[in-house]
């Protein structure tokens, strides 16, 4: 009796050990560690597309508060030139009000872009008109929308120093400079660029050109 006993008391405690030791058939399922720092892909190089708009008919430029200066909303832009940035020249003693303005204009190259600056220390496109018109005494309207309904339209072949010529870079008229002849202009382009001289003969600017307005002599 005592040796059954001992028997099935032996088994029990071997029972007891095996189970203990044995390995489970489904384990405790571990989560995979999962890193919080995201993997940003290389950025890609992507072309500007420059627009192409027509000339809406007889509707006026838009500028906003020359934010508008479309330069100031993103990438897209003109190609920086490659000559060095005009120089004022001293005035001959019959200069014209026109040759004052272009003078004035020329004054300002190098200036830094400000996003509605109108001077004297950073412009944007259509301040840098009203800074130097506000010079000669002529009050000018802030936007550039306004300012294309200034003074008389001229045709391209007839354009002179002081006369305003406006452009559509993202939408209709939304960028205005001062001519000074020999078809350059000077105008404050962009973000991160200064007040600078281009030529409406670039492919750039000649297929955004859309007018240009004589304010000096030109009928109100």
């Amino acid at each position: 009796m005592m040796q059954a006993q001992l028997r099935v008391a032996f088994w029990i405690v071997a029972a007891a050990l095996i189970s203990a030791t044995a390995p489970a058939c489904a384990p405790k399922r571990i989560a995979p560690t999962v890193s919080t720092t995201a993997t940003v892909p290389a950025a890609k190089r992507t072309a500007v597309t420059r627009p192409q708009g027509n000339t809406p008919a007889g509707q006026p430029p838009a500028d906003i508060v020359t934010g508008a200066d479309s330069q100031a909303r993103g990438p897209a832009g003109p190609p920086v030139p490659d000559d060095l940035p005009e120089t004022a020249s001293p005035l001959a003693p019959d200069a014209g009000p026109g040759d004052r303005v272009a003078e004035l204009a020329r004054i300002q190259v190098g200036k830094p872009y400000g996003w509605g600056g109108t001077g004297p220390e950073r412009f944007d496109c259509s301040g840098l008109a009203l800074y130097v018109y506000r010079q000669l005494g002529i009050a000018l309207p802030r936007v550039s929308l306004e300012q294309a309904s200034t003074g008389m339209h001229v045709e391209r072949s007839e354009l002179k120093p002081g006369d305003l010529v406006f452009f559509s870079l993202r939408s209709a008229f939304d960028h205005v400079g001062i001519f000074l002849g020999d078809n350059r202009f000077v105008h404050a382009p962009r973000r991160q660029e200064p007040v600078r001289v281009d030529n409406l003969d670039d492919a750039w600017w000649n297929r955004a050109y859309r007018g240009a307005r004589r304010v000096l002599g030109g009928e109100p």
